[in-house]
């Protein structure tokens, strides 16, 4: 009996898409092009996904063979089955026979260019594959991977089947491989209680397994599945990658490890990390399903003492960019639930860099709400370090927000400003990879609101390592999950990493600032960050921020919904003012019922050619809806002084049509000063729209519409 298992593959090959579709659009408008590449040999130019650690296949010059399959031109006469190999700076294809031998040089012709063809490639160790064992070739998990050489081994890579077209670029052909396994990296961490004789001067580790997997399965190209062989589930060894001796009662050993499994599912019960310290087993089992997949990465943090082990939450990211992810997989640990009561002071720590303000509980948590927001002890204030050390449980019971501000509504400027009175969270929170979870706040009479209502932290990291899942927010103006708002006291850079939120965000107020992670932020520098949420407010709606004035964002996600009245984003309602954003992609869906939205940012504007919005390398690939004819676009729906590179619009328009004309595929009204480069659109979702609507001064454009 075979057991099958059918992988959610997630590539991100937009570079790839858009690089041939490109091509397809310029050739399919100029007809004397129309054949200027049949019989022109195919020029294979492979490249894999980058990996983030130190070990694993990172580099196509440590191939030397791969298997490529071209299929699906006219009559079969243009499909090939090759085996590729590098000599000197180019790869050279060679016939492979039915058994599997190479035979001679293979010349790889292209059609024409209205011929596209399927192009899928494998790569096992430098193994040739015959074309039979290539649709369902069997892949088997290196159980020893201790040595680097032999956790390389285990490091097979594919491209599923893509559509191919002859580039611009000589007849090319981009094989972007992607990891086939799934990587385990496990962050262990040794209680201080090891840190006595024998001590921890050298790793204690005499053994680290993890057990209960499959050792065997068989890969269908086509259609990314696997069926795997009914052998016993194997333990498979870990490559260490790096180890931190500890000290005394001040520091805990800690080390990384790593390995590659087969994607699947192993149920509960299944699942074990086995780890052998001086003489002594300790066996952690995960009491629920663990899912893996191709070409991602989870983490796992363990902690051993003397008489027990513990697993944290597996934070999951991907594997070509390590950007995490929004839907971690659970795992078993400690929760604490929260009963609406309050501490009367912290688990811990003085509050300094090396012995942090701990906080294990959700009353601990609501002490240090209080403490802040009454300004007493004047010891939390500043820039003081926190950390969180164990999951908690908010319980949906009504939270009160770390840090608050006294709006007041001012007539001359039209727009919320700072009252008197207010104090913010000014300190360092690691959430050490912990969640919290159900964070409510009903306050539609408050404003500033999130887990922390204003953060005004001047130092290097504001929050950072902390997941919030399934929170409700719902107030007035300036609403986040994470914060309500983020204004630092002085101009300094306060920095969001790696951290993860999903829930409701609602707001009532016209000016309401919404946002998935923070309703409104100053000088925010945030660096792979996530959000799966369903925003609703009106004006300065987003799926990340609200508004944003300066600061940057770096390979953070958004999904989900983004609903509102005026300048409305995926991403974010209005960056300005110096604003960088870069391989930041919005998958959210977006409505709105006026002017300046738009699929990744309803505005994007610099002030001057000193404050310029710069973005690269950012997609919307979600849906723009609007009622209004003005200012609405798929990428985005106002911008000046805006300069954007390497961006896209994927998704689909639903929209009216204005007199205006600032409605339009890419860029709703260009209000001047913009230059675009290497932009594009899924035209077929932007029928009868005009690429940018207005007539900018000074701007530039390079924005292909793509079929």
């Amino acid at each position: 009996m075979e057991n099958k298992y059918t992988i959610a593959m997630k590539l991100r090959q937009i570079a790839l898409w858009s690089t041939l579709l490109l091509a397809s659009a310029a050739c399919s408008n100029d007809d004397s092009n129309i054949g200027s590449f049949s019989g022109q040999e195919m020029q294979i130019v492979p490249s894999i996904n980058e990996v983030q650690t130190r070990v694993g296949m990172d580099n196509v010059a440590d191939m030397q063979a791969f298997m490529l399959r071209v299929s699906g031109s006219e009559a079969g006469k243009y499909d090939y089955y090759a085996a590729v190999k590098p000599e000197g700076n180019t790869w050279k294809s060679y016939n492979v026979a039915a058994d599997g031998t190479v035979g001679d040089a293979l010349q790889m012709l292209w059609a024409s260019v209205k011929n596209p063809v399927m192009v899928a490639a494998l790569y096992k160790n430098d193994e040739v594959l015959s074309s039979a064992n290539f649709g369902k070739a069997e892949f088997e998990v290196v159980q020893d991977q201790r040595d680097e050489n032999d956790f390389k081994k285990g490091d097979y890579l594919y491209m599923a089947p893509t559509e191919a077209l002859p580039t611009m670029d000589d007849g090319k052909v981009a094989v972007n491989f992607s990891h086939l396994m799934s990587k385990i990296s496990l962050k262990l961490t040794l209680d201080y209680q090891f840190n006595e004789l024998p001590g921890t001067e050298q790793n204690p580790v005499a053994a680290l397994t993890i057990g209960g997997t499959h050792s065997k399965g068989n890969f269908n190209i086509d259609d990314q599945t696997w069926d795997y062989a009914s052998v016993a589930p194997v333990e498979v060894q870990l490559y260490e990658v790096d180890y931190t001796s500890g000290s005394g009662r001040t520091k805990k050993a800690a080390a990384t490890y790593e390995c590659l499994l087969l994607p699947q599912t192993v149920p509960a019960g299944g699942f074990s990390v086995n780890v052998t310290i001086n003489g002594n087993k300790y066996t952690w089992t995960s009491g629920e399903d663990i899912t893996l997949e191709s070409n991602y990465k989870y983490e796992l943090p363990i902690k051993v003492g003397k008489d027990y082990i513990t697993a944290g939450n597996i934070l999951v990211s991907d594997w070509e960019n390590g950007e995490a992810l929004d839907g971690e997989t659970d795992v078993v640990t400690n929760v604490d639930v929260w009963d609406g009561s309050v501490a009367t002071a912290l688990a811990g720590g003085s509050g300094t860099k090396d012995d942090p303000y701990q906080i294990a509980t959700g009353a601990q948590l609501a002490y240090l709400a209080q403490e802040i927001n009454d300004r007493i002890p004047d010891s939390f204030s500043g820039s003081k370090y926190f950390v969180l050390t164990q999951d908690i449980d908010l319980n949906n019971l009504e939270w009160t927000s770390i840090g608050f501000a006294d709006y007041k509504w001012d007539n001359d400027w039209g727009m919320w400003i700072d009252g008197a009175g207010g104090i913010g969270f000014g300190g360092l929170f690691d959430g050490q990879g912990h969640v919290i979870s159900n964070l409510k706040i009903n306050r539609t009479d408050a404003g500033k609101l999130g887990l922390f209502g204003w953060l005004t932290s001047t130092s290097d990291y504001a929050v950072k390592n902390l997941t919030i899942r399934n929170a409700s927010i719902s107030g007035a103006h300036h609403a986040g999950i994470l914060a309500g708002a983020l204004n630092p006291s002085s101009s300094a850079t306060p920095c969001l990493y790696n951290v993860h939120v999903s829930g409701t965000v609602t707001v009532t107020e016209d000016y309401g600032y919404a946002g998935g992670m923070i309703g409104d932020a100053s000088y925010l520098v945030a660096n792979g960050c996530s959000v799966d949420v369903k925003v609703t407010g009106y004006g300065f709606t987003g799926g990340m921020v609200g508004s944003a004035f300066e600061g940057s964002f770096e390979n953070c996600t958004v999904r989900g919904t983004v609903n509102g009245s005026w300048t409305v984003g995926g991403f974010a309602g209005v960056l300005y003012c110096s604003v960088k954003a870069k391989n930041c992609v919005s998958y959210a869906n977006v409505e709105s019922n006026d002017w300046r939205c738009g699929g990744f940012s309803g505005v994007l504007e610099g002030w001057d050619e000193d404050s310029r919005v710069v973005l690269e390398g950012c997609s919307a690939q979600g849906n723009v809806k609007s009622t209004c004819p003005q200012r609405v676009g798929g990428f985005a729906g106002w911008c000046t002084y805006l300069t954007a590179t390497d961006c896209s619009f994927t998704g689909q328009m639903n929209v009216v049509v204005g007199v205006k004309n600032t409605v339009a595929a890419f860029i709703g009204e260009d209000a001047g000063y913009i230059q675009t480069k290497s932009c594009w659109y899924n035209a077929s979702g932007c029928s009868d729209l005009p690429t940018v609507g207005g007539v900018g001064t000074s701007s530039s454009h390079d924005i292909k519409a793509v079929e």
